[in-house]
């Protein structure tokens, strides 16, 4: 312990333990941070509001797909008024979002299910699965969800701001949208664009195929040419094992230093 203390161990100014939140980080990326803050605008002056989203405890449960959906439909056509598509967070991306084909059963709190007996009844299917533990029962003799007020066909945590999300603005304001098409259609009507190669390992630029490196063999599993390395150095395949966030950010700052010279 002692040792790896002593490699990795890092000073932090007074400054880095604000009320504000703590910045536990290597004092590169702390400026890195800093100056891509100073550098634009934050998202939540850009977009109407910044939302936690929705919590129900069992997704296997309220996320359901379309044939499910258009069953409860025909049984009770009121049950679209409470059947939503669903964005995951594996379906957003930079600058659009691609939609999955599901959706949520959101029985907020407060809603008078008896309103929608198609979607009571197929709930109550899973009831068990629902029901929230009592508080003297432990975990693990219990197959329902947390503790809590919520009744048992009722999401989990209280979404007050459920009518920002049902009848919100687009992911994106409009004007991000026409400035990425008018964008789009700058670049498509330029006369013999400058030739472009991006390495999308390193995010590299090359002026020409000659000089951008040659890609790996696609993984014989699923056939992705996308690598990664862990800090053994031993190379992955993205698409069959993924690293994780940590690792991500440690290979981040890793760059940065390279970069900056630190």
């Amino acid at each position: 312990m002692g040792a790896t203390l002593a490699a990795n161990a890092t000073v932090l100014p007074q400054s880095s333990l604000s009320g504000d939140g703590w910045r536990i980080l290597d004092q590169a990326v702390v400026k890195v941070l800093d100056k891509l803050d100073g550098a634009g605008k934050q998202l939540s002056t850009v977009v109407n509001g910044l939302f936690y989203g929705i919590k129900t405890g069992c997704n296997e449960v309220f996320e359901i797909d379309e044939e499910t959906r258009r069953d409860l439909v025909e049984q009770d056509t009121g049950s679209a008024e409470i059947v939503r598509p669903w964005l995951r967070g594996r379906n957003v991306g930079r600058w659009s979002v691609q939609w999955g084909g599901r959706f949520l059963v959101f029985t907020r709190r407060g809603i008078q299910i008896d309103r929608y007996p198609a979607i009571k009844r197929y709930l109550a299917r899973h009831r068990p699965r629902l029901e929230p533990r009592p508080r003297n029962i432990p975990a693990k003799n219990w197959a329902g969800r947390k503790p809590g007020t919520y009744k048992w066909y009722e999401v989990q945590d209280a979404i007050d701001y459920w009518q920002e999300l049902v009848e919100g603005e687009p992911p994106f304001p409009p004007n991000v949208i026409e400035a990425l098409r008018a964008a789009s259609a700058e670049w498509a009507a330029t006369p013999n664009p400058e030739p472009a190669v991006i390495d999308a390992t390193t995010g590299d630029v090359f002026a020409d195929w000659d000089d951008a490196p040659l890609p790996p063999e696609p993984c014989p599993n699923c056939g992705s040419i996308l690598r990664w390395w862990n800090v053994l150095g031993d190379e992955r395949c993205i698409g069959c094992d993924p690293p994780t966030r940590g690792l991500r950010f440690l290979q981040h700052v890793k760059r940065i230093r390279q970069r900056y010279g630190r």
